[in-house]
């Protein structure tokens, strides 16, 4: 569903639960969510809107345990996951991707345009 500019998805599985770590105050310092749950499981065969390419890097960051942190995973750590498709030679085409994904709804910037969460 869009609105505006912003894509929400609206799904009948509940929300998987985050996990928060406080300091010894009780401030809250670190949330975190389990990366197997951030992407459905059937999202290859419901998601046809993106490529292939975009697919196979929304895996590999799935699969990355940095995705759960605060801050997310950074764009140098996305490159050395798909060295086997891009190089630093092609690195533009990679952000370009990664882009399209924030673009799209799939992805979002954290600290900055070069930090990624789902």
């Amino acid at each position: 569903m869009t609105s505006g500019n912003k894509v929400t998805r609206t799904s009948s599985r509940p929300e998987p639960a985050e996990k928060e770590k406080t300091d010894k105050y009780g401030v809250v310092t670190e949330r975190t969510q389990p990366t197997s749950t951030l992407i459905p499981h059937d999202w290859e065969t419901t998601q046809e809107d993106i490529g292939s390419v975009q697919k196979e890097i929304l895996t590999k960051i799935q699969n990355s345990k940095l995705t759960a942190t605060n801050e997310g995973i950074d764009f140098y750590a996305i490159l050395q996951l798909m060295r086997n498709r891009f190089s630093s030679k092609n690195a533009n085409e990679l952000q370009m991707h990664l882009q399209q994904l924030v673009d799209m709804g799939y992805l979002f910037n954290t600290i900055d345009n070069q930090h990624f969460k789902f």
